[in-house]
């Protein structure tokens, strides 16, 4: 894969091009999820905030989950051990050997960071940092706002600049200015899109009622307010950073589920009082939407957060602003499975008090998945063609994307840590292939080669496909053949790849 526009090897198929994959649609009619309201205002008053920082300090403090390491691993017939699976992202992540928070501007372990994000009120006052504390990089953020301000004074539009070997990308939203400075070869475009996830983020975390008083009061110190959210905050900006899902945001990432075990599950949920979301989820992956009446972007926001040290296990109630309601706050209940990555995920209009309901539904829907789904769910997609370790289906007119971890064997006599670092180098290569297709726009067949490996990319107004190979492996000769047959693969399993249920129309974030 190419390193930079300049030197990739990108081509254009134009012949043999495969049909168009039939996005099937179930007998019910489905409906459309509305646009989000990004007008509609949200009335709270402050202490909705303390609840929220309580909400995931509490949660954080549980007991941590067993890391997949621990997992004993699969013994076949033959005797011969069985690699342990591959995840884009794992249950617990590898301690670092210094904390982030103690990471100094001028250390090591701060520099090589590929990526850092910060967010700094528009008067200059530092608000998070993903590495270090706020108050030892005041200097640094103080002269990024400073360089706002001057352009501004130029009537200069400034959203990103590149500096030696690292590009930098403003969004500013008042009353704060969201930051993103990296070093890797990461497109712009998609570091917009990251600090765009962050500051819907931040909507939903914190009142707007809050928000206004900030922008009245720039002298406000907000630091004490964001710092109880740090850990839902750090955990996001992790999945997004190495989950390839993430680039085709805001669109949401699902796993695969027959359509007969989605209707039974999603039978149940239509028995929640004062429900305004219901997912059942396997890691950051939605299997089945039951009620929805909160907006996309919202439920998007949600898969993510859920999958943080904030969430990681047992069960949390934590307050939520949706970004279409006039309803003020809701609360987030999320419910962890003790032995397995399966989550319960609902969305209250009401306060905790039906805890108990939820709860009693919760423990039901768990008792029936452990006696007939657990086993079959947990399993691995088999796909084919096998020359393509890893593949995503796009679709666009569901707003959801369908990716597989990579094939184990493809890392074969890799330690554990250079797997995960080979998988986040394949991220980035998806993402700058992601980003070439969409300046490129125009329907077809794609590849893009390098010695390593071959990306191979089918887009129509509909869905996208892309899939991944060793070069070795995969002749231009073949590249058409090998790629109808995946889309044929998808054409039989479209229902258990996609929710066809619901669709999600999200606008995109610029």
């Amino acid at each position: 894969m190419a390193t930079s526009e300049e030197n990739a090897n990108v081509q254009q198929i134009e012949e043999n091009k495969p049909q168009e994959v039939q996005e099937n649609t179930p007998e019910t009619t489905n409906n459309e999820s509305e646009q989000p309201n990004q007008e509609n205002k949200i009335e709270n008053t402050e202490n909705t905030n303390t609840e929220s920082q309580q909400n995931i300090e509490s949660a954080k403090n549980t007991d941590q989950p067993k890391n997949d390491a621990e997992t004993p691993k699969e013994t076949p017939k033959n005797g011969e051990e069985k690699a342990a699976p591959l995840y884009w992202l794992s249950r617990t992540r590898s301690e670092e050997s210094t904390d982030p928070v103690d990471m100094r501007p001028d250390s090591e372990e701060w520099t090589s960071q590929e990526l850092h994000l910060f967010i700094v009120t528009d008067a200059g006052k530092p608000v998070y940092s993903r590495y270090g504390t706020v108050q030892k990089l005041s200097p640094i953020l103080c002269t990024c706002v400073a360089i706002l301000g001057h352009m501004e004074s130029l009537h200069e539009e400034l959203n990103h600049f590149r500096a030696g070997s690292h590009t930098f990308v403003f969004l500013p939203k008042s009353p704060f200015v969201f930051i993103a400075v990296s070093k890797s070869s990461l497109p712009v475009s998609y570091l917009f899109k990251q600090l765009n996830f962050l500051y819907s983020l931040f909507l939903s975390l914190f009142s707007e009622n809050l928000i206004n008083q900030l922008s009245a009061r720039p002298a406000c110190d907000f630091r004490q307010i964001a710092e109880g959210t740090r850990p839902a905050w750090d955990g996001v900006v992790n999945n997004m950073s190495e989950d390839p899902a993430f680039i085709f945001a805001p669109s949401v990432p699902v796993s695969h589920m027959r359509p007969e075990q989605r209707a039974a599950v999603i039978s149940h949920f239509d028995k929640l009082p004062s429900c305004k979301l219901s997912m059942l989820m396997y890691r950051n992956r939605v299997l089945a939407v039951g009620k929805c009446s909160c907006d996309s972007l919202s439920l998007r926001l949600i898969v993510d957060l859920m999958w943080t040290p904030a969430f990681q296990n047992g069960e949390s109630w934590t307050p939520f602003f949706a970004r279409d309601s006039t309803d003020g706050m809701h609360h987030l209940y999320i419910n962890k499975h003790k032995s397995s990555d399966f989550a319960l995920v609902m969305l209250c209009s009401d306060s905790p008090n039906l805890g108990v309901a939820y709860h009693s539904a919760a423990t039901h829907i768990f008792a029936e998945l452990e006696e007939k789904y657990i086993a079959t769910l947990e399993k691995p997609l088999d796909w084919e063609p096998k020359v393509f370790y890893c593949w995503a289906l796009h679709s666009i007119t569901y707003g959801q994307v369908y990716i597989t971890d990579p094939i184990s064997p493809h890392f074969k006599g890799q330690k554990p840590q250079d797997s995960i670092k080979k998988m986040q180098e394949l991220s980035k290569q998806l993402a700058k292939s992601c980003d070439m297709v969409e300046t490129n726009a125009v329907d077809g067949e794609y590849m893009f080669r390098d010695e390593k490996e071959v990306i191979v990319v089918y887009k129509c107004s509909t869905h996208e496909i892309y899939a991944v190979a060793n070069s070795a492996d995969l002749k231009d000769s073949e590249l058409s053949a090998k790629l109808q047959e995946l889309k044929n693969f998808i054409n039989a399993h479209f229902n258990e790849l996609i929710i066809v249920e619901s669709k999600f129309h999200i606008n995109k974030f610029t």
